[in-house]
């Protein structure tokens, strides 16, 4: 007979969520990859910043310098509740060029690459909008940070806002 301690190992609780970040050694219940699951497709969404400007992203005047200045896009302890986020709204590309937006988690000065948004603009056609964003579940109260880098040797800059949902039903 297997034992209630072996059930809810393998069966789990319905509070349990996937750990963040994720570690595919540790044994994760059955109901922890459910309800993470469910979440990631019905957590409650959220954009930031809301209700303000998008924030401005200037590129080093170096082409495609991937040393220049981070800037943070959601501060840390804003979001309560692990999230990741979907899409960038990227606008205002102030001159053509071809450029990356590279998107960090983390501290500052500990800053870990976690994902990149690619953008363009030429004489007849602009890539801002709606840009698809990918990156792995973060800890509540992530920091989120952002760096521009394109193919001019000027100071380029662009804005941008970030979509994403938390792993809840609520943002609070």
């Amino acid at each position: 007979m297997i034992g209630v301690s072996i059930i809810h190992k393998i069966i789990g609780f319905f509070s349990d969520f996937l750990l963040v970040p994720y570690n595919p050694a540790l044994e994760n219940s059955l109901m922890a990859y459910t309800r993470t699951g469910y979440y990631h497709i019905h957590g409650a969404a959220f954009l930031y910043p809301d209700k303000s400007d998008p924030v401005t992203l200037t590129a080093n005047a170096a082409s495609w310098n991937v040393t220049g200045n981070k800037i943070e896009i959601i501060p840390v302890n804003t979001i309560t509740k692990s999230f990741d986020l979907h899409w960038a709204s990227i606008s205002d590309i102030s001159e053509n060029c071809y450029g990356v937006v590279d998107i960090f988690s983390g501290t500052a000065g500990n800053e870990i690459l976690i994902g990149s948004i690619d953008l363009t603009r030429t004489a007849v056609f602009a890539s801002e909008g709606n840009k698809p964003v990918q990156i792995p579940q973060q800890p509540a109260n992530t920091r989120i940070t952002a760096r521009l880098s394109t193919s001019t040797t000027n100071a380029t800059t662009c804005k941008i806002k970030l979509y994403g949902h938390v792993y809840s039903n609520s943002l609070i």
